[in-house]
């Protein structure tokens, strides 16, 4: 029999038998902790939301900016043969390499973000049953704030990632006799992209946040086996590069 729980009402106060009655049953003890356990995240969720929220959602928008300037700029710059990210992101700029001639009403980096948001659909699904709302509501976000920036960063004048020479003039500098070549300056890009890229890990997960795909998994199995969040996701992206090479 579930013992119910005891709202303050009208009439006489429980006895101090009656309550130790009530302590001996057996199923006091979980009643009592699942009780416990909800106020006690009804209390955290107001804490946060008064202390911690909106700083949070700015750590969000930086990493997401970050995200963004590493994709448009040091990613997508280096054409269809040149650098990936990891993760879904893989899969969503693959997607957007073979689909883009079919898409000519949005640009590249536009069509990668859009592919990114769909791939990311069942993460965000597996995110909200297995790993909570406030992880879950926090990567969607990021995912968002990155589409926001590219629609400005893509809008900007000169610097803009499709109009700026030295970035998407780079194979043509590598050709000349004095210049570096077009692998080292790939090279060149993936040290700056792995700069940005890992500033957008270190503070999504400082604010507890992810950068979404594959970081549900890997968060998942983190906290179920006790795991290095590193190692986890390390085996993953490795994983999705020898599925698309293959």
């Amino acid at each position: 029999m579930q013992i119910p729980i005891i709202k303050p009402k009208k009439g006489p106060p429980l006895t101090i038998e009656e309550i130790s009655e009530i302590k001996q049953h057996s199923s006091y003890e979980k009643s009592y902790l699942k009780t416990f356990n909800k106020y006690k995240k009804k209390v955290e969720h107001r804490i946060y939301f008064k202390t911690s929220f909106w700083w949070d959602i700015f750590i969000i928008a930086l990493a997401a900016l970050a995200n963004t300037i590493t994709t448009d700029y040091f990613i997508l710059a280096t054409g269809d043969t040149g650098l990936f990210p990891g993760g879904t992101a893989t899969i969503a700029r693959f997607l957007s390499i073979v689909l883009d001639k079919h898409i000519t009403s949005i640009s590249t980096s536009s069509s990668f973000f859009i592919f990114l948001f769909i791939v990311n659909l069942p993460f965000f699904v597996f995110g909200f049953i297995k790993v909570g709302i406030k992880f879950t509501l926090t990567s969607l976000l990021y995912i968002l704030l990155s589409i926001g920036w590219d629609q400005i960063i893509t809008r900007l004048p000169i610097i803009n990632p499709n109009e700026w020479s030295l970035i998407i003039n780079y194979e043509l500098i590598s050709s000349l006799p004095t210049e570096w070549s077009s692998k080292l300056w790939l090279f060149v890009f993936s040290i700056f992209g792995g700069f940005f890229l890992g500033t957008t890990y270190s503070l999504t997960y400082r604010v507890g946040s992810s950068t979404a795909g594959t970081d549900f998994i890997s968060s998942y199995v983190s906290k179920k086996y006790n795991k290095q969040i590193g190692s986890i996701n390390m085996k993953i992206n490795f994983t999705l590069l020898l599925f698309l090479l293959f």
